[in-house]
């Protein structure tokens, strides 16, 4: 990188106390706030000095508005990760803004540098490094910061034995589910952590079913959806129960009165809508749209 020149230093009151944060919620509160400001989502980097590199192509962001709504959660993630915000100024040079302990002890500064050591009121094409130990914590991190989309006021979180320690003293949307979902604001309905889900994540859910035919809880809450034509996108369930039905080698063949399901192995998949789990009535209602009772 290239050598910087600070611009300028200056302590900031910290108004929140800070203890106590969940870094992992709070890095996903970042990277939610950023990109809803922006109405952008980034492209997200791993690297192989562990860091993850969070880019906002074609962005603009005030310098003093990243102070006063992120530098408070900047401050209380210092502790465990290093957080530096890229860019260029003016479109002319490279910059970057921080947040770092002051002295005395307890004091905050945050800092501005760039090449020329001239100051600058904006950051463009903002790229927020995240600074981690690497390995698995690395990548569980930037799992979780790919599914954060501006459009959405919630995250589904992969319950790996890392991210369920790491968020085990939040409260849950959805307890019981297959995917853990982390509210991003305030005031987000519980309603809305069914939108989070991709179209990847429900294929994994199907996959579930085919495979080993276990019906997430996801799929009670999808039916009823469904059923009161509440589901925010049924075709992101169409579309994500193809792909698995292809990746698990399951062909479903049309007939006059039904269709018929087949293993890769030959084996017939039988299910029954008025007995059957509410992952099973879920895919007959998608494959066979007819009235069924």
């Amino acid at each position: 990188m290239y050598k910087m020149k600070t611009v300028r230093r200056e302590e900031f009151r910290i108004k929140e106390k800070i203890s106590g944060v969940c870094e992992e919620a709070g890095l996903s509160s970042l990277v939610y706030g950023i990109s809803t400001e922006l109405s952008l989502n980034p492209d997200i980097y791993e690297r192989e000095d562990g860091s993850i590199w969070i880019y906002y192509e074609h962005s603009e962001f005030p310098c003093s508005l990243l102070l006063e709504e992120y530098g408070t959660l900047m401050a209380a993630l210092h502790e465990k990760y290093s957080i530096v915000i890229y860019g260029s100024a003016g479109g002319r040079e490279a910059a970057q803004l921080q947040v770092e302990k002051g002295e005395p002890e307890g004091s905050w500064c945050y800092e501005k540098s760039n090449i020329s050591g001239t100051d600058f009121e904006e950051l463009e094409s903002l790229c927020i490094v995240v600074g981690t130990e690497g390995g698995e914590k690395e990548k569980e991190l930037a799992e979780l910061l790919r599914g954060v989309r501006w459009e959405h006021e919630a995250l589904a979180v992969r319950r790996s034995w890392y991210m369920e320690k790491a968020l085990s003293g939040l409260e849950e949307m959805c307890p019981g589910t297959y995917f853990r979902y982390l509210p991003l604001t305030e005031d987000a309905e519980k309603a809305v952590w069914m939108e989070s889900l991709t179209v990847t994540q429900i294929a994994e859910l199907w996959s579930l079913l085919l495979e080993n035919g276990v019906g997430a809880a996801e799929f009670e809450y999808a039916l009823e959806a469904l059923e009161y034509k509440n589901l925010d996108s049924v075709y992101s369930w169409e579309l994500s129960l193809r792909m698995a039905l292809n990746d698990s080698g399951v062909t479903v063949q049309y007939e006059d009165h039904g269709f018929r399901m087949e293993r890769a192995d030959g084996r017939r998949m039988v299910y029954d809508y008025r007995t059957g789990t509410a992952a099973e009535k879920m895919l007959l209602k998608i494959l066979f749209p007819v009235s069924l009772t």
